[in-house]
């Protein structure tokens, strides 16, 4: 369904939302496979008050597919057909902030803590960053070394550990340590199905 009212800016589909006390911020599909709009939203109101389109070349036929924010960015996790990149765009005004962080692989899951922005992506097996939020830069990046530790969709942390849940067949909760070390697996029941999100 076409999302039209958010200021004559048509989504056709609603992929990723985050809010904080005052606004939500939306993003989803724009009018073409190429444009992905993020709109930030009035929670008092519904209004739309400033809007961005985001276009990455080398993930061109994406989608926004994750969206974390902090006291003054949000950031965009995009995933394409073989790419993906972390956009973060300033809260005020909806622009650019830095540099696009462009990824060997589709960027699927995302989380944001004290240490960092964690990025997880959708390979065989997965690649897993640690992005700082202040300029995007690699703080930490790892490729996982088993294939059934592939296509990662989901992210929780703790104090601890980074846990990703994998949109493969079984699906397998991976846990990881802070320093990116593979601590532990479970395979899900597939009576349960898999991890999508």
């Amino acid at each position: 369904k076409t999302v039209s009212a958010l200021g004559g800016h048509a989504m056709t589909a609603i992929t990723a939302i985050a809010g904080d006390d005052e606004f939500i911020y939306v993003a989803g599909k724009g009018a073409t496979a190429a444009e992905h709009q993020v709109h930030k939203v009035s929670k008092a109101t519904l209004a739309k008050i400033h809007s961005y389109t985001v276009s990455v070349s080398s993930v061109a036929s994406g989608n926004v597919i994750a969206m974390q924010i902090d006291h003054a960015k949000v950031y965009l996790s995009l995933a394409g057909d073989n790419a993906g990149a972390i956009v973060a765009l300033n809260k005020a005004n909806m622009q650019p902030h830095g540099d696009v962080r462009e990824l060997a692989a589709q960027a699927n899951a995302l989380a944001l803590d004290s240490a960092g922005l964690y990025v997880g992506t959708w390979a065989t097996p997965a690649f897993v960053y640690v992005l700082n939020p202040t300029d995007l830069s690699v703080v930490q990046q790892t490729q996982l070394t088993d294939n059934k530790h592939s296509k990662l969709v989901a992210v929780a942390l703790d104090n601890e550990g980074v846990f990703f849940g994998t949109d493969s067949e079984p699906s397998y909760i991976v846990h990881l340590g802070r320093d990116l070390t593979t601590k532990a697996d479970k395979e899900l029941d597939a009576g349960l199905g898999k991890c999508v999100s």
